[in-house]
């Protein structure tokens, strides 16, 4: 659930659309969306399951351990600014 609401938010907050741009991937956006559902939930074991799944959604996407590592770090950031 937390999941989706962070598609809800990230298509419904300006600032993240502008960010990231019009020509986002969908599988970049599954990231974004659990990062964000990650930063929403109370429970540790939920936000651990979020960013897994973000980790996992990255590598499905083609990118390596490093790249989608990096690529999580930059976007948690930005939500942390954008969202905190």
């Amino acid at each position: 659930m937390a999941h989706e609401c962070g598609h809800q938010i990230f298509h419904r907050h300006r600032w993240l659309r502008r960010w990231f741009g019009s020509e986002l991937s969908e599988s970049r956006e599954e990231v974004i969306a659990s990062l964000i559902g990650a930063l929403l939930v109370a429970s540790v074991s939920d936000h651990d399951a979020l960013r897994d799944k973000a980790v996992g959604d990255a590598l499905v996407a083609g990118m390596s351990l490093t790249e989608a590592a990096a690529f999580i770090a930059g976007i948690n950031q930005v939500l942390e600014v954008a969202l905190c």
